[in-house]
Parts: structure tokens; C-alpha cells; sequence
């Protein structure tokens, strides 16, 4: 997932984790692992420093 900035939608549907998965997203956001931001009706969702510490430990131990 990387550099980018996915919608919702598309990140959900990448992932395969439809409902769910957008209650984890909004959690994610309340701890700083990722920055949401509106453009016209999409919101748009992007790792923090943070987050992609997170996603390279969780790499790195094989999660």
C-alpha cells in the first residue's frame, strides 16, 4: 500500500475488508496511523510515519 492515498472504498476492496475493515480504518486515524482527508464526496486515507513503522515491524515478524 505504500506511498499512496487510497478512497475508502478502493482501499477496503483492495484489502477485502468490507465492513469490518472500516471500523479498523477509524481506529486506526483515533491512534495516528493514518490521515484521512475529504476531497469533494471521497475521503481519502494515507499511512502516517507512524503507521508505516507499524506496517514494517508487522513485516518484518511475518503478520
Amino acid at each position: 500500500i505504500g506511498e499512496k492515498e487510497y478512497s475508502t472504498r478502493d482501499l477496503l476492496k483492495k484489502l477485502g475488508a468490507y465492513g469490518y475493515g472500516h471500523k479498523l480504518l477509524l481506529r486506526a486515524e483515533g491512534r495516528g496511523l493514518v490521515q484521512r482527508s475529504n476531497v469533494k464526496n471521497k475521503t481519502y486515507n494515507k499511512l502516517t510515519k507512524e503507521g508505516k513503522k507499524i506496517i514494517k515491524l508487522a513485516t518484518e515478524i511475518g503478520v
